[in-house]
């Protein structure tokens, strides 16, 4: 009985949330997608990064993660 609740609760979490690896940390973290406000390219100060993106959040700055636009915007679809 526990177990499924448990597993209720990650199903809940994975509905709200992304998980995304950072560019410059390599850490993973969790955003809530709802509070993304736009998905641009990832700049290094010389050129466009292939395979990363910035994502902006709902009063935040942005921040660059090792995924593609497309890869962010499949993510937020599999969840609607």
């Amino acid at each position: 009985m526990v177990e499924k609740a448990m597993e209720n609760k990650f199903d809940a979490w994975d509905s709200d949330y992304l998980t995304l690896e950072r560019s410059m940390l390599g850490d993973t973290i969790s955003v809530r997608w709802r509070e993304i406000r736009a998905i641009t390219g990832c700049y290094d100060g010389e050129s466009i990064v292939e395979g990363a993106c910035t994502i902006y959040l709902e009063g935040q700055l942005g921040f660059n993660v090792n995924h593609t636009r497309e890869e962010v915007i499949k993510m937020i679809r599999k969840r609607l």
